[in-house]
């Protein structure tokens, strides 16, 4: 997911601001979001465990 974040920040900061492909950025933020409720979900489990 990570590597989705940085390839769409790259491809923004070439376009100086505007993204070349604007389906793509919706994709990276839609994964990006899921991404964050997981690692919010393993935290949870993590703690849980202590």
């Amino acid at each position: 997911m990570g590597h989705l974040r940085d390839l769409a920040a790259h491809q923004t900061d070439q376009a100086r601001g505007v993204t070349p492909y604007p389906h793509l950025q919706d994709r990276v933020n839609h994964l990006s979001q899921k991404c964050e409720q997981l690692d919010m979900l393993l935290e949870a489990i993590n703690a849980s465990e202590d």
